[in-house]
């Protein structure tokens, strides 16, 4: 992790959802850290080059993974190996796999 000497302080302003600031306000206080702490911490580890997590707790790791899975999907399309289905056909496909016909 790089250390970061204090040079100077800058204020950043950011938009967010009221009810959202509010919790993270009181659950920063309940561990004895202000909101500007957990923020700063979240910036250090984001500028050091460690994953970022999103809301639904998806890392760029795993965004990336799933970015090539989706390639590899458009790649089997595009050379014919997976079947469209129009909404029709598709249950249809599934009424006779449930019958046991395919």
């Amino acid at each position: 992790m790089q250390h970061y000497t204090k040079v100077m302080d800058t204020t950043i302003t950011i938009r967010t959802n009221a009810k959202i600031k509010k919790i993270a306000q009181t659950r920063a206080k309940e561990l004895g850290l202000s909101l500007s702490d957990v923020i700063n911490n979240s910036l250090r580890r984001f500028a050091s080059g460690e994953d970022i997590v999103y809301d639904d707790n998806y890392s760029e790791d795993y965004i990336n993974e799933l970015l090539a899975v989706r390639e590899e999907a458009l790649a089997d399309y595009k050379a014919g190996k997976l079947k469209s289905y129009t909404g029709d056909e598709f249950i249809e496909h599934l009424d006779n796999i449930i019958a046991g016909k395919e």
